[in-house]
């Protein structure tokens, strides 16, 4: 047999009526049937723009994959060098990129090529802080095309 509430606390507990919810809130002013209106369609253009989004999500993304290999852009891009360095065999990456075509793709046309170029030792990459200009230098004169 379980004690009863007021026997384990040692007090009387008081009685509290039952809770009433109202379902809605009662308007402060009267409500205009424009205003209802105004107010409807504001809540169709947010669930319009939340099914737009969710159509937007869901579709697919097209990805352009380019079959060219590794080798043939760090060879094109150590010519850019070559090309465009001054007499201290030193050029800058912003000279570099704008030597390339297009300005969506200076990532993998230029910065990539430059990283893999660098790691094999062919040029040497520095920047005096961060954000400011990246620095590329020649160390080679050629590729080695059996370390490719």
């Amino acid at each position: 047999m379980e004690p009863e509430p007021e026997e384990i606390v040692g007090r009387q507990v008081p009685e509290v009526p039952g809770l009433i919810f109202k379902l809605r809130m009662q308007p402060r002013k009267k409500i205009t049937l424009e205003e209802l209106m105004d107010a409807l369609e504001e809540a169709m253009k947010v669930q319009e723009k939340r099914e737009q989004i969710k159509l937007e999500e869901s579709m697919p993304v097209q990805i352009r994959i380019s079959r060219e290999d590794i080798g043939m852009r760090m060879r094109k891009v150590f010519g850019l060098i070559k090309a465009h360095a001054d007499s201290y065999k030193m050029a800058t990456f912003a000279d570099l990129a704008h030597r390339i075509n297009s300005t969506e793709s200076v990532l993998l046309d230029l910065f990539v090529p430059l990283l893999f170029l660098a790691h094999r030792g062919y040029i040497t990459l520095s920047q005096d802080e961060f954000f400011d200009e990246i620095f590329v230098r020649l160390k080679k004169d050629e590729i080695d095309d059996e370390r490719e």
